[in-house]
């Protein structure tokens, strides 16, 4: 989460526009959230924020868009959201449409999850196959329901839902809040027509993007996070180069680590992935899985790109959940944490989320701004090397950079936490 301060435009249209019927649909966030103090973690406003300042007020009623409405979906981080909040969000925005017949509805979201779950609200837009997006959920008959009503809603009376969020709150950046929230409003201006087309999209930072192809941006270290379309040449060109680099840094690696063995046949059957920036109902998959291969020595878990994960306690889904189990019956397995988004830094520290720091507590071990895909291939090279390599060392071993002062998708020392690295190296240190 990046915490830079900036100006932000919202869309301007000099063609005459009627009045557009909207509403507001909130969830939570980042953007519905306070930091307590300078330094301290963010968390929800209890009763949710409002976003109707004097100053948003007076822009909206310039471009003519009467708000008719504020409904709350519900009131929590996204990271913590399962099937169970996004069949709340569907069912509110069907009662909203009907309702109200808003041509427009904007919604603030958190970031960590917005695309996730636009994707999972579009899945039947535009004839998309049923459960193509998350094969993992075509068996939640309430979910597939919820989502197939929102989706007549939405052609029925043409409505237009833009996502929106922030990746501050608003005592920290207040420009971008406005920012969003304005521009989220006015996108229905888009291209000079009174009327966005049908469906469903993410208003970011000047941009509107339709939801079916909004995805993170690759990460940029001068700016915040951001959404791009995963269609145009510009993301293609971006992530093809980012390919490229993670590539040269395990070849990189490779000749580091084994030295004279690097042409080696590596073993990888030792180190478990699993994507806990997904929107799941539980872990039983995964957890299935780690016990048909009871030689494994660490897990690498993706996380969001805030350096969160699901840690509501009352959920199924609850990653805090899964990695105090994997410790308790596991405690010779290494756990480490890389961010979705190549090279945004996963620092689990006070300055973000509760959640994060609590993972952290639990014995996740942060990579720092270490890309997912190296990451994977330092776990499998070091175990390689050494296949009885113990926790302990193994952890030493991933924050000790090995492929040179050139490779920057590897490790950026000055991000690490001694202090936090010394407790969890201690944290698997084995009990006398």
């Amino acid at each position: 989460m990046s915490l830079e301060t900036a100006t932000y435009r919202t869309p301007t249209s000099n063609h005459k526009k009627i009045i557009t019927k909207a509403a507001l649909v909130t969830t939570g966030g980042t953007i519905g959230s306070s930091q307590e103090k300078k330094g301290g973690s963010i968390d929800v406003v209890d009763g949710g924020k409002d976003f109707f300042n004097q100053e948003i007020n007076q822009a909206l009623g310039e471009n003519k868009i009467n708000v008719l409405s504020k409904s709350s979906a519900y009131n929590i981080l996204s990271e913590n959201i399962d099937p169970s909040y996004v069949i709340k969000l569907a069912e509110t925005l069907t009662n909203v449409i009907d309702r109200e017949t808003p041509n427009h509805i904007v919604v603030t979201h958190g970031t960590d999850s917005m695309d996730k779950v636009v994707k999972l609200l579009t899945t039947f837009n535009d004839s998309l196959v049923e459960g193509a997006v998350y094969g993992h959920l075509a068996q939640n008959k309430k979910l597939i329901d919820a989502l197939k009503k929102l989706d007549k809603a939405i052609n029925d009376e043409g409505t237009s839902i833009v996502f929106t969020g922030s990746n501050n709150p608003e005592e920290v950046d207040p420009e971008e809040v406005k920012g969003n929230i304005i521009g989220a409003f006015n996108s229905v201006y888009q291209n000079g027509k009174n009327q966005l087309d049908p469906g469903i999209y993410i208003y970011f930072h000047d941009k509107l993007i339709p939801g079916k192809h909004a995805t993170k941006d690759i990460y940029d270290p001068n700016i915040s996070m951001r959404y791009a379309n995963s269609s145009s040449e510009d993301f293609k060109n971006k992530k093809d180069l980012n390919r490229l680099n993670e590539e040269k840094t395990i070849a990189r690696l490779r000749a580091s680590i084994l030295e004279k063995d690097s042409s080696k046949q590596l073993d990888q059957s030792k180190v478990i992935t699993y994507d806990v920036n997904q929107i799941r109902e539980n872990h039983s998959e995964f957890l299935k899985k780690l016990s048909e291969r009871p030689a494994t020595k660490a897990i690498l878990l993706t996380l969001y790109h805030s350096g969160t994960a699901n840690t509501n306690p009352e959920s199924k889904a609850s990653t805090l959940k899964l990695i105090e189990e994997i410790r308790k019956k596991h405690p010779n397995i290494a756990i480490f944490a890389a961010n979705e988004n190549p090279g945004e830094p996963v620092t689990l520290d006070e300055t973000s989320y509760q959640g994060t720091v609590n993972m952290r507590k639990a014995g996740l071990v942060p990579l720092y701004n270490m890309h997912r895909a190296v990451a994977e291939a330092k776990l499998n090279l070091l175990i390689n090397k050494e296949p009885e390599i113990k926790a302990e060392k193994l952890i030493s071993e991933m924050l000790a950079p090995k492929a040179g002062s050139e490779a920057d998708a590897e490790l950026d020392m000055s991000l690490i936490n001694q202090d936090h690295i010394k407790a969890l190296t201690a944290h698997y240190r084995p009990k006398a």
